[in-house]
């Protein structure tokens, strides 16, 4: 069988894009960078002025902390804007634009004191009102992507439904001091505003949360935040190049210019060695190549991506994918033999919707082995039977029965479980028919659920807080009331080694029950960066944690 399925995806190992990877555009060095590299010097070493960082995809400019936007905007948005916490890499949320913070004992009450030195990158000073007026515009009643994180604010939806004027839990103290009062407790409620980017008043004050994406004279280059880089060029297809801020609020930013640089994914390794970039993602290298770029001048550092894979099933009125078919394909994928062969065993199974790079991922519960009679078994309890020895069931009506399952392109991995789980169907008698993607006609196809009976995609819970029922992601496991209830109840409990102990007991339910959303794999991330690069702070919930230590010797 191992055979079998390794002759079918072939041609895609050997593209050498094991793990991950979406294309982009290479470029010259002479096209945005040239003449920007210089040197600057501290004590005896000498220190280049500008880092150069690999994208394989162009910002479009939308730098805009409220809105929710592609990882390539939010990669630029992450060093302009600062947030009043940030996770450090292992997910520890530290201050960061709030010098201290407190959390009332029943967690419902959160007050926030800003540094007192923060500016924004046009010279304003950054106050509470701006960090007021950021929950507010999120909570704009004709935009909806907020609505389920800001609604734990108390009064957000009132103000949303038009019922208030202002929102009756965001409350301003003083210059640098502002309390949020919770309608009740939520463990997420720290991570979402503590980590939410505040946007200046003075310049969005005037603009319809809807006009945002369309006031092209306030983004790309005009972006105006309060981080430890501000933007000065933006060319599509290229770069965008930043500058240090004069004024950050914890002090000089090491390194003057920091560059975004777009390159093509399938030549990162000769970006590196050329010099053109001198940090990249390289998760979709063979291990073989990784080990040799380390030799190379490079440190590489592995870390668990922040999401996990899983394959949703079709849900709707008349029921959606059959539970017998769920519960066939629960049984029968190996998930642990598909990470050994096909990822060189850089991921982990995931029991749970949970990065096992959280403090929460129940590293103690077991993912099965696959069960080839079990998943016959369930098909054929279900009613699916082959009734004319063609090696594929028919549904319970004796029709041809085909399991459609479409997967985003463009993460290298996704596309051979695909082709993986097609070939293992085979072995339980279900025929599947695979539809590859772009991830925009996906978002369309996911909206009707007769078009499909599943989907594969990356689910992300959050940076820091893995709260599966804030999150929106409860429903999907009903089919486990075991593992609902557990979910429900960890939302409600302050005591974090309480909350591990109910996600364990969830997983230990999730991992054979037939839910509309199956988890699969945490893949791990790795980042080549020069040997000579001090400070580099990268790990699975920061990728660009106190960027403005970071600094490259001669």
């Amino acid at each position: 069988m191992k055979r079998k399925i390794a002759a079918v995806i072939c041609m895609l190992a050997m593209t050498g894009s094991m793990l991950a990877g979406c294309g982009g555009n290479s470029t010259d060095e002479s096209k945005g960078t040239d003449g920007v590299i210089g040197t600057e010097t501290a004590g005896e070493t000498t220190y280049k002025d500008t880092i150069v960082y690999s994208l394989d995809a162009t910002p479009t400019g939308n730098f805009v902390p409220v809105l929710s936007e592609s990882d390539y905007n939010t990669s630029v948005m992450d060093v302009v804007h600062a947030s009043l916490l940030i996770p450090d890499a292992e997910g520890n949320l530290e201050d960061y634009l709030a010098e201290s913070h407190e959390v009332s004992e029943d967690g419902t009450v959160i007050t926030f004191h800003l540094h007192d030195n923060a500016y924004f990158s046009d010279g304003e000073k950054v106050t509470a009102d701006d960090v007021a007026f950021t929950f507010t515009y999120m909570s704009d009643p004709t935009d909806e992507r907020w609505t389920d994180q800001t609604t734990m604010i108390k009064g957000a939806d009132e103000y949303r439904e038009g019922k208030a004027d202002s929102i009756e839990g965001v409350k301003v103290i003083d210059e640098n001091t502002i309390e949020f009062t919770l309608t009740k407790y939520f463990p997420k409620a720290l991570s979402f505003i503590g980590e939410t980017g505040i946007a200046p008043e003075h310049i969005w004050k005037d603009v319809p949360y809807a006009e945002i994406e369309n006031t092209r004279e306030l983004l790309g280059e005009n972006t105006v935040g309060c981080g430890p880089y501000h933007v000065i060029e933006l060319v599509e297809d290229q770069y965008v190049k930043l500058e240090a801020s004069d004024n950050f609020f914890l002090g000089d930013v090491a390194t003057k210019y920091f560059i975004f640089r777009v390159t093509n994914a399938d030549s990162i390794t000769t970006e590196l060695k050329t010099g053109n970039v001198d940090i990249a993602a390289v998760t979709n290298l063979l291990q073989a190549e990784l080990d040799q770029i380390d030799n190379e001048g490079f440190d590489i550092k592995y870390f668990p991506y922040d999401l996990v894979q899983a394959i949703v099933f079709s849900a709707s009125e008349d029921g959606g994918t059959p539970e017998a078919v769920k519960q066939a394909i629960r049984y029968g994928m190996d998930v642990k033999g598909f990470i050994e062969n096909y990822m060189e065993g850089r991921a982990d199974p995931a029991p749970i919707l949970i990065s096992s790079g959280s403090w929460a991922f129940p590293k103690d519960v077991e993912y099965p082995d696959a069960d080839i009679d079990a998943a016959k078994k369930a098909l054929e309890d279900g009613g699916y039977k082959d009734v004319n020895d063609d090696g594929f069931v028919e549904d319970p009506d004796g029709n041809p029965y085909t399991f459609r399952l479409v997967y985003p392109t463009g993460l290298t991995c996704r596309e051979q479980f695909a082709v993986v789980l097609q070939e293992e169907a085979k072995e339980f008698g279900l025929n599947i028919e695979l539809t590859g993607t772009d991830f925009p006609s996906l978002m369309k196809i996911m909206k009707d659920p007769a078009a499909y009976e599943a989907y594969l995609m990356g689910n992300g819970v959050d940076s820091v807080d893995p709260d599966l029922y804030a999150f929106g992601y409860i429903d999907s496991f009903a089919e486990s009331q075991e593992a609902y209830d557990l979910i429900a109840e960890a939302a409600e409990e302050l005591d974090q080694d309480k909350r591990c102990e109910l996600y364990k007991e969830a997983a230990e339910y999730l991992v054979t029950a037939p839910t509309t959303r199956m988890s699969l794999f945490c893949q791990e991330k790795a980042y080549a960066y020069r040997d000579t690069i001090e400070n580099y702070g990268a790990g699975s919930f920061n990728n660009f944690y106190h960027i403005h230590e970071w600094k490259m010797a001669e």
